[in-house]
């Protein structure tokens, strides 16, 4: 609706200036964490690796059940 639009910006506008000094006040109060050192920083395996790995193991563990059986 382009009655709506043509305020948004002010209403915007009009909604940060209104929220500005709580927002300023709770980022004083925020616990900010230190920055991670290099060797701190835990490798992660991506989903496509982890669910491509988890299928071979499944297709392995399939191929062994139908040779035993």
């Amino acid at each position: 609706m382009p009655e709506f639009k043509e305020k948004e910006i002010q209403r915007e506008k009009e909604k940060m200036e209104e929220l500005e000094p709580y927002l300023k006040q709770a980022m004083k109060r925020k616990k900010w964490m230190a920055e991670l050192k290099d060797d701190e920083i835990p490798d992660i395996e991506a989903l496509g690796r982890q669910v491509i790995a988890e299928s071979k193991i499944k297709e392995e563990t399939d191929k062994k059940k139908k040779t035993t059986v």
